[in-house]
């Protein structure tokens, strides 16, 4: 098991809150505050859920999240961002929570004038942050789901002063990156986009490029698009297109993004959605990390075929290039993670996949990368839990290589379930944990947040505690410029909203 050298063995939490409103400071032990929602943009003690986080050059954060219009409809969701501004001494102020992807905009013109955003991804640009969504159309007369994949900027104007970068549209509506065109005869050149099963999940990473103009900054996007299986319910076939679209924001502050483009085509996910068999609102999941390349980054994602009647899940790592002789995204090197076929499969559910990395000039592009690993018949006495698969991968410019620097493996136990792994990789000697995760005793539903030496972050003293998520920033000149910006979601009390909770160490 890996020993983290202080402060970070001193970051027990065990509920440790700090009075909301007051500044968010960088403490240890780590104090945690919730995060405020938007002011009337729904009801007051709405769930909020599905958070990232960021940190950028200038030590500002910025967690988005979706929150339930419950107001509105059962299903109805909103994105949403929370701003902190550095101050000095290692305090944030909480300058704004806002709606950045409202549900009051309908731009493909559907019998739908209320339509739902959610499942936001954060990155930060430099001084910048980019913020990417789906907006998802729901109802009977749409039963495939089609969607608009859509973004914006951030950043301070001055400070304390925070604007939205998204051409000058209407609050609340973003710049469209990919958006679904009927398409019923299958003719050349109409994109549909449908997100059903896969929800359209999309992920961000920063891009460098050396032939940018002055003062932008630019992001890939990559996301999932389903083609088949929209009929069969949460046990059918499925199977999925994958996506990459760029965005750049240029010193003028005008977004423009780059030509469409498909990595893979008729990825399976086959089976149940779930081990219980029953629904999950999102796959595929594609999780990307940056690279000191240019125009190169890491992707990780899920698939799943059967065999014997059960789901085996597979995991896939792979490095991606833009290749501006042809003109395309080349794959340069993939790994993936599933059951050996001989002498026969022993099929897992392998699902969540996430990955994280550092980028240092003139090492070679390395990342940690963590996913769930679940035997869904084990035999009897057998490990029936959910394990947290971690391990880490080197691309060395011909292919994967292990590291030479080893890294500890997830502590499983039989006796709890560990779920929803995020791995966080820093600066070479950062000490920092390499993974944070969910875990529970038995099938219960409370959790502890726990890092890969299962020091405890937050108890499951509530009556749920769940999805980590954290950001890594190294800001040379701070007395310890290894910072760590941890959130999750807990629910005090049953009946009560989903929170979005943050500290950081």
């Amino acid at each position: 098991m890996k020993t983290l050298l202080l402060p970070i063995l001193s970051i027990f939490l065990c509920g440790q809150l700090h009075a909301q409103g007051a500044p968010l400071t960088r403490t240890s032990p780590i104090n945690i505050e919730q995060v405020p929602l938007a002011p009337g943009a729904g009801l007051v003690d709405r769930d909020a859920d599905h958070a990232t986080v960021a940190m950028n050059s200038e030590r500002d954060i910025v967690v988005a999240f979706h929150t339930s219009r419950t107001d509105i409809s059962q299903t109805m969701k909103q994105v949403e961002y929370a701003y902190y501004e550095w101050q000095s001494g290692d305090t944030w102020t909480h300058l704004k929570t806002e709606v950045i992807g409202s549900t009051g905009h309908n731009p493909l013109g559907l019998n739908q004038q209320i339509v739902k955003c959610e499942r936001p991804d954060v990155v930060a640009v430099g001084d910048k942050f980019f913020i990417i969504w789906t907006r998802r159309y729901q109802s009977a007369s749409e039963p495939n789901e089609p969607a608009v994949l859509e973004c914006a900027w951030l950043e301070k104007s001055s400070p304390g002063v925070v604007a939205i970068r998204n051409n000058g549209l209407a609050f609340g509506l973003g710049f469209e990156l990919d958006a679904h065109v009927p398409n019923p005869l299958g003719l050349p050149g109409l994109r549909e986009f449908y997100v059903k099963d896969c929800a359209g999940v999309p992920d961000a990473v920063i891009l460098n490029d050396a032939g940018l103009a002055a003062g932008s900054v630019k992001v890939a996007v990559v996301y999932p698009h389903q083609t088949d299986g929209f009929t069969s319910g949460t046990s059918g076939a499925r199977k999925f297109d994958s996506r990459v679209i760029t965005c750049t924001l240029d010193s003028a502050n005008t977004l423009t993004k780059g030509p469409f483009e498909d990595l893979q085509n008729q990825i399976p996910f086959n089976g149940p959605t779930s081990p219980g068999g029953g629904a999950s609102a999102g796959l595929i999941l594609p999780d990307l990390a940056p690279s000191p390349e240019d125009n190169a980054f890491w992707l990780i994602a899920e698939t799943q075929t059967m065999a014997v009647s059960l789901p085996h899940g597979k995991i896939r790592l792979q490095y991606w290039q833009f290749d501006a002789g042809t003109g395309s995204w080349e794959l340069q090197a993939s790994k993936t993670y599933k059951s050996p076929s001989f002498p026969y499969v022993k099929p897992y559910v392998r699902r969540r996949p996430n990955v994280s990395s550092f980028p240092e000039v003139g090492l070679n592009p390395t990342v940690t990368l963590a996913f769930n690993k679940k035997d869904p018949n084990p035999p009897v006495g057998g490990d029936g839990s959910t394990n947290v698969v971690l391990d880490q991968v080197e691309y060395d410019g011909n292919g994967f290589v292990t590291p030479t620097t080893p890294l500890a493996l997830w502590p499983n136990d039989p006796a709890f379930g560990d779920g929803k792994p995020v791995p966080l990789r820093g600066k070479v000697g950062a000490s920092i944990p390499s993974c944070f995760a969910d875990r529970a005793p038995g099938l219960l539903a409370t959790c502890d947040i726990v890092t890969n030496n299962l020091t405890v972050l937050d108890t499951n003293a509530y009556d749920s505690v769940a999805r980590p998520a954290a950001a890594y920033h190294y800001h040379l000149g701070a007395a310890n410029p290894h910072y760590v910006v941890p959130i999750w979601e807990k629910k005090i009390a049953a009946g009560g909203p989903t929170i979005i909770w943050i500290g950081v160490f």
